[in-house]
């Protein structure tokens, strides 16, 4: 099973698909030409690496945004092989978004607040608090986007759809009309005319001037990643499939639809003249594909030495990982329930609320496979019991020792790229385990489980 030893926690296009960043399991960083895949930068910074990474804008720009799992955003400044903290931290970021000049940046942490940072002067300047007063509750950014005249930006989190806020907070937030679904992207074409908005099954255009939203056809499922041509006659965006579907913006007609292989999408750009689209994907490699044509021009293959180092990487068993791609592959692949049982995981990632640091691992490939889909029944089943395992457990001792506190944190995190996919799960099936874990992730419970009884309800019809 490739996709198991050849994780990458995070991977980023520039702006221009010039440039690449891929992020593995030890925290090595390493920046790459996307089509030669010569590494330009390597950083081996944060223990345990980045879960969110954003290239500055211009073409090939010569710094990236990360946030690490402890949630402290850095910037690296990988051309003068310079590190940069930006303070104060929130408690774990969710979501990052560059101004079009690259002198601000947008952070958006799990507790629902945006923060503007000068990047210059590495400080904040303004503050949102998206959370009514006095509530405890999460109310996590999910995406957010910078207007290009750099004075607004649009945000998504969860209980309050797409908003359009002025950066100092000197007007009132627009709010678009748009179905109450989970948003996963939000992307402005270069000329701020439009805002592109992706929830499950659907592609809107929303026009930021008069003039209704409309939906690009032919969308299916989840999709996570958008790009817009520079011209701003093209869009766009993965989908459930593992394909890219490209539109044409004004008519809306469907174009292209570009298929790379199973492989899941992690980055989507346009090349500056607008002729190429770059797509990368999870599992190392990049794809360029022509605009006109929808052909697909070059495909580059990572190098072959940046798997895990299963037997480096703790386990209960006391043993090291290296059992558990292939107890992980036949969990995956299983059709019956037989087949699908947890051995050589439960009791090993995951011991009476304890986590060993192969849980991290399992807990990405866990969440990328709920969201690539094609799981049997039994198989989902008990991917989202381990998964709840994992989400209301913490660290064992021997993995404290060896630096890793907070890994039920870093789990968490992890699995919350696959909130939105959650909740649609649960509304085809009353599943206890998925009520659960929504809820370790920080979901509101009264909501969860109204949902829960819902489809209990339509099940008993």
């Amino acid at each position: 099973m490739r996709s198991v030893t050849r994780w990458a926690q995070a991977k980023g296009l520039g702006r221009s698909g010039g440039l690449v960043v891929e992020v593995g399991y030890d925290a090595r960083t390493v920046v790459r030409e996307a089509v030669s895949g010569r590494a330009v930068a390597e950083l081996v910074g944060a223990r345990h690496g980045p879960h969110l990474v954003a290239f500055g804008p211009g073409a090939d720009s010569g710094v990236l945004a990360f946030a690490p799992w402890e949630g402290a955003v850095e910037l690296w400044w990988f051309e003068e092989r310079r590190l940069q903290r930006l303070e104060p931290s929130g408690p774990g970021c969710s979501a990052l978004a560059w101004s079009a000049d690259g002198a601000r940046l947008l952070t958006g942490d799990v507790d629902g607040t945006v923060r503007v940072w000068d990047v210059r002067e590495a400080r904040e300047v303004h503050r949102i608090d998206l959370r009514p007063e006095g509530s405890r509750r999460r109310m996590g950014t999910r995406t957010l986007a910078w207007h290009p005249d750099g004075r607004r930006f649009a945000l998504a989190a969860a209980g309050r759809g797409v908003e359009l806020r002025d950066a100092d907070g000197g007007s009132p937030p627009r709010t678009f009309d748009l179905p109450a679904e989970p948003v996963t992207r939000l992307v402005f074409d270069p000329a701020g005319e439009f805002l592109v908005v992706l929830q499950p099954g659907d592609c809107w255009v929303q026009p930021l001037g008069p003039g209704d939203p409309y939906r690009l056809p032919g969308q299916p499922g989840w999709a996570y990643c958008a790009a817009v041509a520079p011209d701003g006659g093209a869009v766009a965006a993965d989908g459930e499939d593992g394909a890219v579907r490209l539109w044409d913006t004004r008519s809306g007609e469907l174009r292209h639809t570009l298929f790379g292989g199973d492989r899941t999408v992690a980055g989507l750009a346009f090349d500056p003249d607008g002729r190429e689209l770059v797509v990368a994907h999870l599992d190392g490699t990049v794809t360029r594909w022509s605009r006109a044509s929808g052909a697909l021009l070059a495909e580059h293959r990572p190098p072959a030495d940046d798997s895990y180092d299963w037997e480096r990487i703790g386990c209960a068993c006391g043993r090291g990982a290296a059992h558990v791609p292939a107890d992980l592959e036949r969990l995956l692949t299983a059709r019956t329930a037989e087949e699908a049982s947890g051995r050589g995981l439960y009791g090993h990632v995951v011991r009476d609320c304890l986590l060993s640091e192969a849980a991290l691992p399992v807990a990405l490939l866990g969440t990328a496979a709920l969201r690539r889909g094609g799981l049997s029944g039994p198989a989902r089943r008990e991917l989202v019991e381990l998964l709840s395992a994992i989400a209301d457990a913490e660290a064992v001792t021997e993995a404290c020792e060896r630096g890793w506190e907070r890994l039920g944190d870093r789990c968490r995190a992890a699995m919350a790229e696959g909130v939105p996919l959650l909740h649609r799960l649960l509304a085809e099936e009353a599943d206890e385990d998925l009520m659960t874990l929504l809820c370790d992730l920080g979901e509101d419970r009264e909501a969860v489980e109204r949902a829960f009884w819902a489809t209990r309800d339509r099940e008993a019809e």
